[in-house]
């Protein structure tokens, strides 16, 4: 495998086989309850089978722990929040308070990934900068309900 992709990271369609690897890594993961631990294991099992066969595995490694904030914990973090927003302030802001709570623990379980120095520091800027993203999201997102439910008082 190492000699593969080796082989093909002279081409162009060396990074088809990256986004085919975290394709097929994020198969592995269902939208549900044990999303962070399975997030969790998926990224500790994947690590060092990353680093052995990818000649960058700092940017394989970032892509997959990209993907899985952006697709499978996104995806789950609105389908937990949306029915919320109308229906139940207090449910709602406790939800997030608790993703907040379990995003932040699952944050802190990945850094222990990020490399050490040189072409790492890029990927620890984006660890930080996915991690800061979701952080900033759940934080808008409540002060968009605040608006919302202010407005609906006026009217």
């Amino acid at each position: 495998m190492q000699l593969t992709a080796e082989t093909l990271s002279r081409y162009q369609n060396y990074q088809l086989c990256v986004d085919a690897y975290v394709e097929e890594a994020l198969r592995q993961i269902d939208v549900d309850e044990s999303i962070f631990e399975q997030i969790t294991s998926l990224i500790d099992g994947k690590s060092s089978q990353i680093s052995k066969v990818f000649n960058s595995p700092e940017q394989v490694l970032g892509k997959l722990i990209q993907s899985c904030y952006d697709n499978r914990l996104g995806e789950f973090i609105h389908h937990k929040l949306d029915p919320l927003k109308r229906k139940n302030l207090e449910l709602y802001l406790s939800e997030c308070q608790k993703l907040y709570e379990k995003t932040s623990a699952l944050s802190a379980a990945l850094s222990k990934h990020r490399p050490g120095s040189g072409k790492g520091t890029q990927f620890r800027g984006g660890i930080y900068g996915i991690i800061y993203v979701y952080d900033i999201t759940l934080h808008f997102q409540l002060l968009f309900y605040y608006q919302e439910i202010f407005f609906d008082t006026l009217e």
